[in-house]
């Protein structure tokens, strides 16, 4: 549990939040859910090969992860966060495995906050994503 934040910063909270966006989006939950940077440094380093962002892991800078296309999620628990850091954390990697070719962006940002609001409708997502590719 993060210092401080009580209940909403645990482990089984992440897991329930992650599993609430997963089925509200239906995607699959993540096969490995990490919540430690130096155990989510570890794997990049033995999966990917990827040094360069294990440093990134392991200087505190993300906050959360998604490879393979939500098959690995690091949610960082490390760091001293707000429990509406974690949500929108958990929020953010589940709609990388939703649009794994989505970009951080205006419309990107959008649905995380349709999704908090309750608001998110994914055939209106799709449809505005057409939408702005035809103008």
């Amino acid at each position: 549990m993060v210092k401080g934040f009580g209940a909403m910063t645990t482990p089984e909270y992440v897991k329930e939040r992650l599993e609430f966006y997963s089925n509200n989006l239906k995607v699959p939950m993540p096969k490995h859910l990490i919540l430690d940077e130096d155990e989510y440094a570890g794997v990049v380093i033995d999966e990917y090969n990827d040094y360069y962002y294990a440093n990134e892991i392991k200087s505190g800078h993300i906050l959360g992860s998604n490879y393979d296309h939500g098959s690995v999620m690091f949610i960082n628990l490390k760091k001293d966060r707000t429990a509406e850091e974690i949500e929108e954390t958990c929020i953010h990697e589940i709609l990388h495995t939703k649009y794994p070719n989505m970009p951080h962006g205006s419309q990107f940002y959008h649905y995380i906050k349709q999704i908090k609001e309750g608001n998110y409708n994914p055939k209106y997502g799709i449809l505005r994503k057409f939408k702005d590719w035809i103008s």
